[in-house]
């Protein structure tokens, strides 16, 4: 029995050399990671400083384009306020709102019940079936009464 055999579980007489390896191993790939970020971010900047034209004008320029783009001095729609496409006259005449682009708030502007569906534009379910005029017309269904549209 003289075949004397190390002992695994037995500490090595320099434990902390291991560590030392292992930290100064993690250290240089963090640093070779992160020297390679910053190399190619360095030199996707230059390419791009390179190879694209600079778009960017300077702040004198800037302030004379802003100067330089003004609304519209007039309304191209100075009978319409709500842009709903019936003037204010005729939304008078059918009792609908000059401020509101959908008076019923069925989902249908007043434009499209009066010329498009010929619903009513200030009831929200013109035919009283319980839905919506909007929601009617979406689901295929006639707004003015029952069936489905053709």
């Amino acid at each position: 029995m003289d075949d004397v055999r190390p002992n695994p579980i037995a500490p090595s007489p320099r434990p902390h050399r291991n560590w030392l390896r292992l930290l100064a191993t993690i250290i240089g790939i963090l640093a070779v990671i992160t020297g390679g970020f910053f190399g190619v971010r360095t030199a996707y900047q230059w390419m791009r400083r390179s190879a694209v034209p600079s778009v960017v004008s300077p702040p004198e320029s800037r302030e004379k384009q802003i100067v330089q783009i003004q609304p519209p001095q007039t309304d191209p729609f100075p009978s319409d306020k709500d842009r709903d496409g019936i003037s204010d006259e005729e939304e008078a005449m059918a009792g609908t709102s000059d401020l509101e682009f959908d008076t019923d708030h069925d989902g249908l502007s007043d434009a499209d019940e009066i010329n498009v569906w010929q619903t009513d534009p200030t009831k929200r379910d013109t035919d009283g079936d319980g839905y919506s005029d909007g929601l009617e017309a979406i689901k295929g269904f006639n707004p003015k009464g029952a069936g489905k549209l053709k």
